[in-house]
């Protein structure tokens, strides 16, 4: 619904690209539909203190995370409304 809005602390930052990417998977699961390549999908909910239990979770768990292409999903929606890529995202690969 176009009326609706969200108010909370990140209501706009990384739970629209969450939702927008949940929705996506629900509608292939339920039509069918395939993806063309393997999804792995990490929901880190301690960013904003650090993420001090990720690392531990991804060394514990290394063939789960087998990928070709790393995707951040983060940020909010560009003012125009409009869907928007960004590349580079400050400290997250060393």
């Amino acid at each position: 619904n176009p009326d609706w809005r969200l108010y909370g602390r990140s209501a706009a930052d990384s739970k629209n690209a969450i939702a927008t990417l949940l929705v996506v998977l629900d509608h292939l699961r339920d039509g069918g539909g395939e993806t063309a390549v393997n999804l792995r999908v990490i929901l880190d909910g301690e960013e904003e203190a650090e993420s001090p239990g990720l690392a531990a979770t991804l060394s514990a768990h290394p063939e789960l995370l087998v990928a070709d292409l790393a995707i951040c999903a983060s940020g909010e929606r560009h003012q125009s409304d409009r869907p928007t890529v960004s590349f580079g995202m400050r400290g997250y690969l060393t």
